[in-house]
Protein backbone atom coordinates (compact mmCIF):
# COMPACT_ATOMS: atom_id res chain seq x y z
CA UNK A 1 0.00 0.00 0.00
CA UNK A 2 1.52 3.39 -0.88
CA UNK A 3 1.42 6.23 1.26
CA UNK A 4 1.31 9.67 -0.47
CA UNK A 5 2.23 13.58 0.50
CA UNK A 6 0.83 16.11 -1.70
CA UNK A 7 1.63 19.83 -1.74
CA UNK A 8 -0.55 22.15 -4.23
CA UNK A 9 -3.44 19.87 -3.96
CA UNK A 10 -5.70 23.21 -4.38
CA UNK A 11 -4.36 23.93 -7.66
CA UNK A 12 -5.81 23.34 -11.08
CA UNK A 13 -3.69 19.96 -11.38
CA UNK A 14 -3.07 19.54 -7.72
CA UNK A 15 -6.86 18.56 -6.86
CA UNK A 16 -7.29 16.56 -10.26
CA UNK A 17 -4.29 14.78 -8.81
CA UNK A 18 -6.29 14.48 -5.06
CA UNK A 19 -9.11 13.62 -6.95
CA UNK A 20 -7.37 10.83 -8.46
CA UNK A 21 -5.67 9.07 -5.83
CA UNK A 22 -8.47 8.76 -3.85
CA UNK A 23 -9.91 6.46 -6.24
CA UNK A 24 -7.02 4.42 -6.40
CA UNK A 25 -6.97 1.07 -4.45
CA UNK A 26 -3.47 1.14 -4.01
CA UNK A 27 -3.20 4.28 -1.98
CA UNK A 28 -3.52 3.84 1.89
CA UNK A 29 -3.21 7.15 2.61
CA UNK A 30 -2.78 10.69 1.55
CA UNK A 31 -0.99 13.43 3.49
CA UNK A 32 -2.24 17.46 1.94
CA UNK A 33 0.57 20.16 2.95
CA UNK A 34 -1.73 22.91 3.82
CA UNK A 35 -1.22 27.10 4.82
CA UNK A 36 -0.88 27.75 7.77
CA UNK A 37 -3.30 30.23 8.46
CA UNK A 38 -6.66 28.49 9.49
CA UNK A 39 -8.86 30.41 7.13
CA UNK A 40 -7.15 29.79 4.50
CA UNK A 41 -6.93 25.61 5.22
CA UNK A 42 -10.31 25.35 6.04
CA UNK A 43 -11.42 27.33 2.77
CA UNK A 44 -9.72 25.40 1.07
CA UNK A 45 -10.45 21.90 2.58
CA UNK A 46 -14.23 22.65 2.00
CA UNK A 47 -13.00 23.44 -1.66
CA UNK A 48 -11.21 20.16 -2.19
CA UNK A 49 -14.73 18.30 -0.06
CA UNK A 50 -16.76 20.28 -2.86
CA UNK A 51 -15.21 19.14 -5.51
CA UNK A 52 -13.69 15.60 -4.98
CA UNK A 53 -16.36 14.04 -2.58
CA UNK A 54 -16.39 13.45 1.09
CA UNK A 55 -12.94 12.75 2.61
CA UNK A 56 -11.98 9.50 3.93
CA UNK A 57 -10.08 9.18 6.67
CA UNK A 58 -7.26 8.41 5.23
CA UNK A 59 -6.30 11.66 4.57
CA UNK A 60 -4.89 14.11 6.56
CA UNK A 61 -3.16 17.56 6.65
CA UNK A 62 0.19 19.01 7.72
CA UNK A 63 0.57 22.57 8.19
CA UNK A 64 3.42 24.57 6.58
CA UNK A 65 5.11 26.28 4.18
CA UNK A 66 6.81 25.17 1.41
CA UNK A 67 9.18 28.54 1.03
CA UNK A 68 10.79 27.58 4.71
CA UNK A 69 13.53 24.88 5.46
CA UNK A 70 12.07 21.72 6.26
CA UNK A 71 8.42 23.19 4.79
CA UNK A 72 8.13 25.22 8.55
CA UNK A 73 7.91 21.78 10.21
CA UNK A 74 9.44 21.18 13.66
CA UNK A 75 12.39 19.00 13.56
CA UNK A 76 10.39 16.16 15.43
CA UNK A 77 7.27 16.39 12.83
CA UNK A 78 9.59 16.69 10.11
CA UNK A 79 11.62 13.92 10.99
CA UNK A 80 7.57 11.70 11.26
CA UNK A 81 6.49 13.19 7.83
CA UNK A 82 9.90 11.75 6.43
CA UNK A 83 9.41 8.33 8.06
CA UNK A 84 5.76 7.90 6.70
CA UNK A 85 5.63 8.53 3.08
CA UNK A 86 7.06 6.35 0.01
CA UNK A 87 5.55 8.89 -2.83
CA UNK A 88 6.05 12.80 -3.15
CA UNK A 89 3.68 14.66 -5.74
CA UNK A 90 4.57 18.40 -5.57
CA UNK A 91 2.32 20.62 -7.57
CA UNK A 92 2.64 23.76 -5.40
CA UNK A 93 4.15 26.41 -7.57
CA UNK A 94 3.44 29.86 -8.05
CA UNK A 95 2.75 30.46 -11.85
CA UNK A 96 2.57 34.45 -12.70
CA UNK A 97 3.59 34.77 -16.01
CA UNK A 98 5.74 38.78 -14.30
CA UNK A 99 8.99 39.49 -13.77
CA UNK A 100 9.08 38.72 -10.38
CA UNK A 101 12.19 36.38 -10.43
CA UNK A 102 12.56 36.72 -6.39
CA UNK A 103 8.83 35.17 -5.68
CA UNK A 104 9.07 32.79 -8.38
CA UNK A 105 12.29 31.57 -7.33
CA UNK A 106 10.87 31.60 -3.37
CA UNK A 107 7.78 29.27 -4.50
CA UNK A 108 9.13 27.22 -7.28
CA UNK A 109 12.61 26.78 -6.27
CA UNK A 110 13.12 26.79 -2.91
CA UNK A 111 11.01 23.83 -2.01
CA UNK A 112 12.91 21.97 -4.28
CA UNK A 113 16.06 21.91 -1.78
CA UNK A 114 13.70 20.73 1.13
CA UNK A 115 12.19 17.35 -1.41
CA UNK A 116 15.81 16.60 -1.80
CA UNK A 117 16.61 16.43 1.73
CA UNK A 118 13.57 14.57 2.58
CA UNK A 119 14.77 11.89 -0.47
CA UNK A 120 18.07 11.98 1.12
CA UNK A 121 16.45 11.22 4.35
CA UNK A 122 14.71 8.08 3.57
CA UNK A 123 15.86 6.12 0.70
CA UNK A 124 12.61 4.78 0.04
CA UNK A 125 10.98 7.41 -1.06
CA UNK A 126 10.01 8.91 -4.75
CA UNK A 127 9.77 12.42 -5.68
CA UNK A 128 7.15 13.33 -8.91
CA UNK A 129 7.65 16.85 -9.72
CA UNK A 130 5.06 19.18 -11.68
CA UNK A 131 7.22 21.33 -13.84
CA UNK A 132 5.97 22.81 -17.23
CA UNK A 133 6.86 21.98 -21.19
CA UNK A 134 7.58 26.17 -21.29
CA UNK A 135 10.93 25.74 -19.73
CA UNK A 136 11.21 25.74 -23.01
CA UNK A 137 11.51 29.20 -23.11
CA UNK A 138 11.75 31.22 -26.05
CA UNK A 139 13.68 28.41 -28.19
CA UNK A 140 11.86 27.25 -31.61
CA UNK A 141 11.26 23.61 -33.09
CA UNK A 142 11.73 20.01 -31.12
CA UNK A 143 12.21 20.20 -27.54
CA UNK A 144 12.37 16.83 -26.42
CA UNK A 145 11.89 14.88 -23.07
CA UNK A 146 15.61 14.49 -23.04
CA UNK A 147 16.31 18.39 -23.31
CA UNK A 148 16.92 20.55 -20.63
CA UNK A 149 19.34 23.52 -21.20
CA UNK A 150 19.36 24.32 -24.97
CA UNK A 151 20.55 27.94 -24.72
CA UNK A 152 17.12 29.63 -24.24
CA UNK A 153 16.02 32.62 -22.57
CA UNK A 154 12.93 33.33 -21.21
CA UNK A 155 9.85 34.88 -21.41
CA UNK A 156 8.75 35.63 -17.88
CA UNK A 157 10.08 34.29 -13.91
CA UNK A 158 7.71 30.94 -13.82
CA UNK A 159 9.46 29.72 -16.76
CA UNK A 160 13.29 30.66 -15.23
CA UNK A 161 12.69 29.42 -12.25
CA UNK A 162 10.95 26.50 -12.84
CA UNK A 163 14.30 25.96 -15.27
CA UNK A 164 16.20 26.08 -12.40
CA UNK A 165 14.26 23.87 -10.34
CA UNK A 166 14.33 21.14 -12.51
CA UNK A 167 17.75 21.76 -12.82
CA UNK A 168 18.61 21.39 -9.21
CA UNK A 169 16.66 17.93 -9.36
CA UNK A 170 18.54 16.51 -12.16
CA UNK A 171 22.20 17.75 -10.60
CA UNK A 172 20.95 16.02 -7.55
CA UNK A 173 22.59 12.77 -6.07
CA UNK A 174 18.64 11.68 -5.42
CA UNK A 175 18.53 12.26 -8.95
CA UNK A 176 17.18 8.44 -9.68
CA UNK A 177 14.24 8.93 -7.82
CA UNK A 178 12.91 11.53 -9.39
CA UNK A 179 10.38 11.75 -12.06
CA UNK A 180 9.40 15.14 -13.78
CA UNK A 181 5.97 16.21 -15.60
CA UNK A 182 6.40 19.04 -17.87
CA UNK A 183 2.52 19.70 -19.06
CA UNK A 184 1.69 22.15 -21.74
CA UNK A 185 -1.30 24.66 -21.25
CA UNK A 186 -3.72 23.35 -18.84
CA UNK A 187 -7.17 23.57 -18.82
CA UNK A 188 -10.16 21.27 -17.13
CA UNK A 189 -11.40 18.25 -17.77
CA UNK A 190 -11.62 17.29 -21.34
CA UNK A 191 -15.35 15.69 -21.13
CA UNK A 192 -17.16 18.47 -18.58
CA UNK A 193 -14.40 21.25 -19.11
CA UNK A 194 -14.81 21.19 -14.79
CA UNK A 195 -11.68 22.74 -13.38
CA UNK A 196 -11.00 23.38 -9.73
CA UNK A 197 -9.49 26.55 -10.19
CA UNK A 198 -8.47 29.18 -13.51
CA UNK A 199 -4.87 28.95 -13.17
CA UNK A 200 -2.72 26.57 -15.65
CA UNK A 201 -3.78 27.93 -19.36
CA UNK A 202 -6.95 29.38 -18.40
CA UNK A 203 -5.57 33.63 -18.78
CA UNK A 204 -4.36 32.39 -22.31
CA UNK A 205 -7.59 30.70 -22.72
CA UNK A 206 -9.47 33.95 -22.00
CA UNK A 207 -7.48 35.97 -24.13
CA UNK A 208 -8.18 34.66 -27.06
CA UNK A 209 -11.91 34.24 -26.15
CA UNK A 210 -12.50 37.23 -25.45
CA UNK A 211 -9.84 40.16 -27.67
CA UNK A 212 -10.90 41.53 -30.69
CA UNK A 213 -7.28 42.29 -31.77
CA UNK A 214 -4.19 39.92 -30.84
CA UNK A 215 -0.79 40.18 -31.75
CA UNK A 216 -0.01 36.54 -33.37
CA UNK A 217 1.00 33.79 -35.95
CA UNK A 218 -2.19 32.43 -37.17
CA UNK A 219 -0.50 29.62 -38.22
CA UNK A 220 1.41 28.93 -35.12
CA UNK A 221 0.42 25.55 -33.30
CA UNK A 222 -0.87 26.05 -29.67
CA UNK A 223 -0.44 22.87 -27.51
CA UNK A 224 -3.74 22.30 -25.19
CA UNK A 225 -4.11 19.61 -22.76
CA UNK A 226 -7.07 18.73 -20.08
CA UNK A 227 -6.06 18.30 -16.45
CA UNK A 228 -8.00 14.61 -15.91
CA UNK A 229 -5.37 13.72 -18.41
CA UNK A 230 -2.46 15.26 -16.72
CA UNK A 231 -3.46 13.85 -13.41
CA UNK A 232 -4.49 10.41 -14.29
CA UNK A 233 -0.63 10.04 -16.61
CA UNK A 234 1.29 11.39 -12.84
CA UNK A 235 -1.20 9.00 -10.39
CA UNK A 236 -0.25 6.35 -12.79
CA UNK A 237 3.88 6.42 -13.31
CA UNK A 238 3.80 7.92 -9.60
CA UNK A 239 2.63 4.45 -8.69
CA UNK A 240 4.18 2.66 -10.87
CA UNK A 241 7.85 4.29 -9.72
CA UNK A 242 8.87 5.91 -12.96
CA UNK A 243 12.18 8.05 -13.13
CA UNK A 244 12.95 10.41 -15.75
CA UNK A 245 11.13 13.29 -17.58
CA UNK A 246 7.62 13.02 -19.78
CA UNK A 247 5.84 15.74 -21.44
CA UNK A 248 2.61 15.65 -20.96
CA UNK A 249 1.43 17.41 -24.06
CA UNK A 250 -0.74 16.66 -27.26
CA UNK A 251 2.41 17.27 -29.65
CA UNK A 252 2.68 18.14 -32.97
CA UNK A 253 0.10 16.73 -35.23
CA UNK A 254 -2.67 17.03 -32.73
CA UNK A 255 -2.16 20.38 -31.47
CA UNK A 256 -4.13 23.18 -32.82
CA UNK A 257 -3.35 26.24 -35.30
CA UNK A 258 -3.63 29.49 -33.51
CA UNK A 259 -6.38 30.71 -35.94
CA UNK A 260 -8.83 27.22 -35.21
CA UNK A 261 -7.95 27.51 -31.38
CA UNK A 262 -9.24 31.10 -31.24
CA UNK A 263 -11.78 30.18 -33.38
CA UNK A 264 -13.07 27.98 -31.06
CA UNK A 265 -12.80 29.54 -28.05
CA UNK A 266 -14.63 32.84 -29.22
CA UNK A 267 -17.25 29.95 -30.32
CA UNK A 268 -17.19 28.85 -26.43
CA UNK A 269 -17.63 32.65 -25.96
CA UNK A 270 -20.68 32.89 -28.00
CA UNK A 271 -18.97 34.82 -30.25
CA UNK A 272 -19.64 35.16 -34.16
CA UNK A 273 -16.15 36.02 -34.65
CA UNK A 274 -12.98 35.28 -32.90
CA UNK A 275 -9.84 38.05 -32.61
CA UNK A 276 -8.21 39.12 -35.82
CA UNK A 277 -4.60 38.10 -35.78
CA UNK A 278 -1.99 40.81 -36.89
CA UNK A 279 2.01 40.50 -36.68
CA UNK A 280 3.58 41.83 -33.44
CA UNK A 281 4.85 44.92 -35.23
CA UNK A 282 1.47 46.06 -36.50
CA UNK A 283 -0.80 44.83 -33.19
CA UNK A 284 2.31 46.52 -30.52
CA UNK A 285 0.55 50.18 -30.43
CA UNK A 286 -3.28 49.16 -30.20
CA UNK A 287 -5.02 48.60 -27.45
CA UNK A 288 -6.91 44.98 -26.87
CA UNK A 289 -10.67 45.18 -27.13
CA UNK A 290 -12.63 43.13 -24.59
CA UNK A 291 -9.36 41.35 -23.54
CA UNK A 292 -10.39 41.30 -19.81
CA UNK A 293 -12.44 38.76 -17.80
CA UNK A 294 -14.64 38.86 -15.07
CA UNK A 295 -13.44 36.83 -12.32
CA UNK A 296 -9.65 38.57 -13.07
CA UNK A 297 -8.34 35.37 -15.16
CA UNK A 298 -6.31 38.14 -17.17
CA UNK A 299 -6.66 42.07 -17.87
CA UNK A 300 -5.81 43.77 -21.19
CA UNK A 301 -1.81 44.32 -20.07
CA UNK A 302 -1.73 40.60 -19.19
CA UNK A 303 -3.40 39.66 -21.92
CA UNK A 304 -1.46 41.12 -24.80
CA UNK A 305 1.92 40.30 -22.74
CA UNK A 306 0.24 36.58 -22.99
CA UNK A 307 -0.32 36.42 -26.75
CA UNK A 308 2.95 38.34 -27.73
CA UNK A 309 4.92 35.53 -26.24
CA UNK A 310 2.27 32.49 -26.71
CA UNK A 311 0.47 32.85 -30.15
CA UNK A 312 3.95 32.63 -31.88
CA UNK A 313 5.83 29.53 -32.72
CA UNK A 314 8.41 28.21 -29.62
CA UNK A 315 9.25 24.81 -28.99
CA UNK A 316 7.51 22.14 -29.77
CA UNK A 317 6.78 18.82 -27.44
CA UNK A 318 7.76 15.16 -28.64
CA UNK A 319 5.65 12.67 -26.17
CA UNK A 320 8.42 9.93 -26.65
CA UNK A 321 8.50 8.49 -23.04
CA UNK A 322 5.49 9.56 -22.05
CA UNK A 323 3.32 7.56 -24.22
CA UNK A 324 5.48 4.26 -24.04
CA UNK A 325 5.09 4.96 -20.50
CA UNK A 326 1.52 5.24 -20.58
CA UNK A 327 0.05 2.91 -23.20
CA UNK A 328 -0.07 0.17 -21.05
CA UNK A 329 -2.52 1.78 -18.86
CA UNK A 330 -4.58 3.28 -21.87
CA UNK A 331 -4.02 6.45 -20.66
CA UNK A 332 -4.25 8.28 -23.99
CA UNK A 333 -4.91 12.75 -24.51
CA UNK A 334 -7.81 13.38 -26.30
CA UNK A 335 -7.47 16.32 -29.39
CA UNK A 336 -8.29 19.66 -27.92
CA UNK A 337 -10.18 20.08 -31.03
CA UNK A 338 -12.61 17.48 -29.79
CA UNK A 339 -12.91 19.57 -25.98
CA UNK A 340 -11.27 23.50 -26.25
CA UNK A 341 -14.73 24.84 -26.55
CA UNK A 342 -16.43 23.02 -24.19
CA UNK A 343 -13.65 24.04 -21.77
CA UNK A 344 -14.28 27.37 -22.67
CA UNK A 345 -18.09 27.37 -22.18
CA UNK A 346 -17.90 25.95 -18.41
CA UNK A 347 -15.14 29.09 -17.92
CA UNK A 348 -17.92 31.48 -19.23
CA UNK A 349 -20.34 29.64 -16.96
CA UNK A 350 -18.52 30.02 -13.75
CA UNK A 351 -16.11 32.83 -13.97
CA UNK A 352 -17.21 35.33 -17.32
CA UNK A 353 -20.67 36.37 -15.80
CA UNK A 354 -20.42 40.16 -16.17
CA UNK A 355 -17.58 41.56 -18.02
CA UNK A 356 -15.36 44.00 -16.23
CA UNK A 357 -12.32 45.57 -17.10
CA UNK A 358 -8.65 45.61 -15.18
CA UNK A 359 -6.05 47.13 -16.11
Amino acid sequence: MRRVVLTGAATLVGAEIFRALLHRIEVHSIALLMPLDETARTQTLQRLEAFAGPLPRSVSVITGDMRLPRFGLSEEAWNALAASVDIGIHCGQREVPDQNLELARQANVAPVETWIQLLEHNPSLRLHHLSTAFIGGTRRGLFTEFDLDCGQSFHNAFERSKFEAETRLRESTVADRIAIYRPSHVLGCAATGQAFDFGGAYPLLSTIAEAAILPGDARARLDFVPADYVASAIVTLALNNAAGTFHLACGWETSLPVRDAVKLAAGGRNRARGARLLPRAAAWPLQLAGASSADGLTSRALAFTTARDLLHQGPVFDTYLADRALKPAGITRPAPALWLETATRHAQACAWKSRTTRD
